[in-house]
């Protein structure tokens, strides 16, 4: 199964494509790393040693063509990009809206 994951760099998204990885899914995972951190997307390919699973893109959710590009090749969408923290949206209402 190919899995898209929105926000995959984030500490539950990462997780979750450890978790479908070590399965033997295919995962896919967008991030702008506005919450998220590189460092989860390192710490799954070391956890699982199946850096052949995992495909990473960094944008946002706004990209039109990429996201019609990864959902139309993933089997689900697990949709984890948020703003995170109530201190962000109060300070950047605009940008939490979109």
């Amino acid at each position: 199964m190919r899995v898209l994951i929105t926000g995959g760099a984030g500490f539950i998204g990462s997780h979750l494509a450890e978790e479908y990885i070590n399965k033997g899914d295919e995962v896919y995972i967008i991030d702008d790393f506005s919450t998220g951190s590189p460092n989860n997307i390192a710490a799954i390919k070391l956890n699982t040693g199946l850096e052949d699973k995992l495909f990473f893109h960094e944008g946002t959710i706004m990209n039109r063509t990429l996201m019609m590009e990864l959902i139309g090749i993933c089997d689900v969408v697990f949709h984890m990009a948020a703003a995170v923290g109530v201190r962000y949206i109060i300070d950047h209402p605009l940008e939490s809206i979109k």
